[in-house]
Protein backbone atom coordinates (compact mmCIF):
# COMPACT_ATOMS: atom_id res chain seq x y z
CA UNK A 1 0.00 0.00 0.00
CA UNK A 2 1.39 3.39 -0.96
CA UNK A 3 1.88 5.73 2.01
CA UNK A 4 -0.89 8.28 2.35
CA UNK A 5 0.09 11.92 2.50
CA UNK A 6 -1.56 14.05 5.19
CA UNK A 7 -4.54 16.09 4.03
CA UNK A 8 -3.80 19.63 2.98
CA UNK A 9 -6.45 22.24 3.64
CA UNK A 10 -6.08 25.60 1.93
CA UNK A 11 -8.77 28.31 2.15
CA UNK A 12 -9.66 29.89 -1.18
CA UNK A 13 -12.35 32.54 -0.82
CA UNK A 14 -15.43 30.64 0.35
CA UNK A 15 -14.18 27.19 -0.69
CA UNK A 16 -11.76 24.76 0.92
CA UNK A 17 -9.14 22.89 -1.12
CA UNK A 18 -8.84 19.43 0.39
CA UNK A 19 -6.12 17.22 -1.09
CA UNK A 20 -5.41 13.64 -0.14
CA UNK A 21 -3.94 10.55 -1.75
CA UNK A 22 -5.32 7.01 -1.73
CA UNK A 23 -4.20 3.80 -3.35
CA UNK A 24 -7.59 2.44 -4.43
CA UNK A 25 -11.02 3.87 -5.09
CA UNK A 26 -12.79 1.64 -2.50
CA UNK A 27 -10.51 2.94 0.25
CA UNK A 28 -11.52 6.52 -0.48
CA UNK A 29 -14.70 6.33 1.57
CA UNK A 30 -13.89 3.73 4.21
CA UNK A 31 -15.14 6.15 6.81
CA UNK A 32 -17.05 9.36 7.23
CA UNK A 33 -15.81 12.30 9.26
CA UNK A 34 -16.63 11.64 12.89
CA UNK A 35 -17.10 7.91 12.36
CA UNK A 36 -14.92 5.45 14.26
CA UNK A 37 -16.08 2.32 12.45
CA UNK A 38 -14.55 1.04 9.24
CA UNK A 39 -16.66 -0.33 6.40
CA UNK A 40 -13.89 -2.82 5.66
CA UNK A 41 -13.62 -5.59 8.30
CA UNK A 42 -10.38 -6.86 6.77
CA UNK A 43 -8.30 -3.84 7.72
CA UNK A 44 -5.09 -4.53 9.63
CA UNK A 45 -4.42 -2.95 13.00
CA UNK A 46 -1.95 -0.55 11.38
CA UNK A 47 -4.62 0.47 8.87
CA UNK A 48 -7.02 1.11 11.75
CA UNK A 49 -4.44 3.37 13.40
CA UNK A 50 -3.82 5.23 10.16
CA UNK A 51 -7.55 5.62 9.64
CA UNK A 52 -7.95 7.08 13.10
CA UNK A 53 -5.03 9.45 12.55
CA UNK A 54 -6.47 10.85 9.33
CA UNK A 55 -9.99 10.97 10.78
CA UNK A 56 -8.70 13.39 13.39
CA UNK A 57 -7.08 15.56 10.70
CA UNK A 58 -10.16 15.81 8.47
CA UNK A 59 -12.14 19.05 8.50
CA UNK A 60 -15.67 19.08 9.82
CA UNK A 61 -18.26 17.21 7.76
CA UNK A 62 -20.11 20.30 6.61
CA UNK A 63 -16.98 21.55 4.82
CA UNK A 64 -16.90 18.58 2.42
CA UNK A 65 -19.58 20.13 0.24
CA UNK A 66 -17.42 23.28 -0.08
CA UNK A 67 -14.16 21.49 -0.90
CA UNK A 68 -12.55 21.58 -4.33
CA UNK A 69 -11.70 18.02 -5.45
CA UNK A 70 -8.84 17.95 -7.94
CA UNK A 71 -8.18 14.99 -10.25
CA UNK A 72 -4.98 14.79 -12.29
CA UNK A 73 -5.63 11.63 -14.24
CA UNK A 74 -4.27 9.42 -16.99
CA UNK A 75 -0.50 9.49 -17.20
CA UNK A 76 0.35 6.81 -14.63
CA UNK A 77 -2.52 4.59 -15.76
CA UNK A 78 -1.52 4.71 -19.40
CA UNK A 79 2.24 4.43 -18.97
CA UNK A 80 1.73 1.51 -16.60
CA UNK A 81 0.27 -0.44 -19.50
CA UNK A 82 3.41 0.09 -21.57
CA UNK A 83 5.60 -0.97 -18.65
CA UNK A 84 3.54 -4.16 -18.43
CA UNK A 85 4.41 -4.93 -22.04
CA UNK A 86 1.13 -3.91 -23.66
CA UNK A 87 1.09 -2.64 -27.22
CA UNK A 88 -0.29 0.79 -28.07
CA UNK A 89 -3.57 -0.76 -29.23
CA UNK A 90 -3.81 -2.77 -26.01
CA UNK A 91 -3.19 0.34 -23.92
CA UNK A 92 -6.01 2.07 -25.78
CA UNK A 93 -8.31 -0.79 -24.82
CA UNK A 94 -7.70 -0.07 -21.12
CA UNK A 95 -9.03 3.49 -21.39
CA UNK A 96 -12.75 2.67 -20.86
CA UNK A 97 -11.94 0.82 -17.63
CA UNK A 98 -9.77 3.70 -16.35
CA UNK A 99 -12.58 6.17 -17.04
CA UNK A 100 -15.14 3.88 -15.44
CA UNK A 101 -13.10 3.84 -12.22
CA UNK A 102 -12.80 7.62 -12.46
CA UNK A 103 -16.59 7.90 -12.77
CA UNK A 104 -17.08 5.66 -9.73
CA UNK A 105 -14.72 7.86 -7.68
CA UNK A 106 -16.47 11.09 -8.74
CA UNK A 107 -19.91 9.68 -7.90
CA UNK A 108 -18.69 8.38 -4.54
CA UNK A 109 -17.53 11.87 -3.60
CA UNK A 110 -20.71 13.44 -4.98
CA UNK A 111 -22.99 11.24 -2.92
CA UNK A 112 -20.96 12.08 0.16
CA UNK A 113 -21.64 15.76 -0.50
CA UNK A 114 -18.81 16.82 -2.83
CA UNK A 115 -19.88 19.41 -5.37
CA UNK A 116 -16.80 21.08 -6.88
CA UNK A 117 -14.54 19.09 -9.22
CA UNK A 118 -11.41 20.29 -11.04
CA UNK A 119 -10.30 17.79 -13.70
CA UNK A 120 -6.87 17.86 -15.37
CA UNK A 121 -6.50 15.85 -18.56
CA UNK A 122 -3.28 13.94 -19.17
CA UNK A 123 -0.22 15.63 -20.60
CA UNK A 124 1.86 14.64 -23.66
CA UNK A 125 3.67 11.78 -21.96
CA UNK A 126 5.30 10.91 -25.27
CA UNK A 127 7.61 13.85 -24.57
CA UNK A 128 8.80 12.57 -21.19
CA UNK A 129 12.44 11.46 -21.00
CA UNK A 130 11.70 8.32 -19.03
CA UNK A 131 9.25 7.19 -21.73
CA UNK A 132 11.65 7.96 -24.57
CA UNK A 133 14.44 6.27 -22.64
CA UNK A 134 12.56 3.03 -22.03
CA UNK A 135 10.71 2.43 -25.29
CA UNK A 136 12.07 2.13 -28.83
CA UNK A 137 10.71 4.41 -31.52
CA UNK A 138 11.32 4.47 -35.26
CA UNK A 139 12.32 7.79 -36.84
CA UNK A 140 8.83 8.45 -38.35
CA UNK A 141 7.32 8.01 -34.88
CA UNK A 142 9.23 11.01 -33.47
CA UNK A 143 7.60 14.36 -34.20
CA UNK A 144 9.30 17.70 -34.83
CA UNK A 145 9.32 18.49 -31.12
CA UNK A 146 11.17 15.24 -30.41
CA UNK A 147 8.15 13.54 -28.83
CA UNK A 148 6.87 10.02 -29.41
CA UNK A 149 3.79 10.31 -31.62
CA UNK A 150 2.27 6.89 -30.68
CA UNK A 151 2.31 7.77 -26.98
CA UNK A 152 0.89 11.23 -27.51
CA UNK A 153 -1.79 9.73 -29.75
CA UNK A 154 -2.90 7.57 -26.82
CA UNK A 155 -2.92 10.63 -24.55
CA UNK A 156 -5.09 12.54 -27.02
CA UNK A 157 -7.54 9.65 -27.33
CA UNK A 158 -7.73 9.39 -23.55
CA UNK A 159 -8.38 13.13 -23.23
CA UNK A 160 -11.12 13.05 -25.84
CA UNK A 161 -12.92 10.26 -23.98
CA UNK A 162 -12.26 11.93 -20.61
CA UNK A 163 -13.94 15.09 -21.84
CA UNK A 164 -16.96 13.07 -22.98
CA UNK A 165 -17.06 11.42 -19.56
CA UNK A 166 -17.04 14.79 -17.80
CA UNK A 167 -19.87 16.04 -20.04
CA UNK A 168 -21.89 12.95 -19.13
CA UNK A 169 -21.20 13.45 -15.43
CA UNK A 170 -22.49 17.01 -15.70
CA UNK A 171 -25.79 15.59 -16.91
CA UNK A 172 -25.98 12.84 -14.28
CA UNK A 173 -24.86 15.01 -11.34
CA UNK A 174 -26.72 18.30 -11.84
CA UNK A 175 -25.71 19.82 -8.50
CA UNK A 176 -22.00 19.40 -9.24
CA UNK A 177 -19.69 21.97 -10.83
CA UNK A 178 -16.99 20.59 -13.15
CA UNK A 179 -13.95 22.43 -14.53
CA UNK A 180 -12.05 20.57 -17.26
CA UNK A 181 -8.44 21.77 -17.68
CA UNK A 182 -6.59 21.12 -20.95
CA UNK A 183 -3.14 20.34 -19.53
CA UNK A 184 -2.06 18.55 -22.72
CA UNK A 185 -2.25 21.58 -25.03
CA UNK A 186 -0.41 23.88 -22.64
CA UNK A 187 2.42 21.43 -21.97
CA UNK A 188 2.85 20.52 -25.63
CA UNK A 189 2.97 24.19 -26.66
CA UNK A 190 5.67 24.80 -24.07
CA UNK A 191 7.72 21.92 -25.48
CA UNK A 192 7.13 22.50 -29.19
CA UNK A 193 7.61 26.30 -29.04
CA UNK A 194 10.49 26.31 -26.61
CA UNK A 195 12.24 29.32 -28.15
CA UNK A 196 9.20 31.51 -27.54
CA UNK A 197 9.67 30.83 -23.84
CA UNK A 198 13.37 31.64 -23.76
CA UNK A 199 14.75 28.15 -24.21
CA UNK A 200 17.58 27.22 -26.60
CA UNK A 201 17.10 25.84 -30.11
CA UNK A 202 17.71 22.31 -28.88
CA UNK A 203 15.09 21.13 -26.44
CA UNK A 204 16.65 19.86 -23.25
CA UNK A 205 14.89 17.62 -20.77
CA UNK A 206 17.03 16.87 -17.75
CA UNK A 207 16.61 14.40 -14.93
CA UNK A 208 18.87 12.95 -12.29
CA UNK A 209 20.26 10.35 -14.68
CA UNK A 210 20.30 11.71 -18.21
CA UNK A 211 19.74 14.61 -20.57
CA UNK A 212 17.56 14.22 -23.61
CA UNK A 213 17.99 16.51 -26.58
CA UNK A 214 16.51 16.76 -30.05
CA UNK A 215 18.58 17.73 -33.07
CA UNK A 216 18.27 17.13 -36.82
CA UNK A 217 15.12 15.04 -36.53
CA UNK A 218 16.37 12.34 -34.16
CA UNK A 219 17.13 11.98 -30.48
CA UNK A 220 20.11 10.95 -28.42
CA UNK A 221 19.92 9.53 -24.92
CA UNK A 222 22.48 9.44 -22.12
Amino acid sequence: MEPISPPEVRPSEDKIQHSFKVDTVPSLWMFKPGSSHSSNPGLSSSSHKARGFFRDLLPSEELFSKALYTFDIGQNDLTAGYHLGLTTDEVKETIPDILNQFTVAIKAIYWQGGRYFWIHNTGPFGCLPYILDNFTLQAPEVDRAGCGSPFNGVAQLFNSLLKETVLQLRKELPLASFTYVDVYSNKYRLISHAREFGMSLDIFFSSAKFIFFVRNGYHHLR
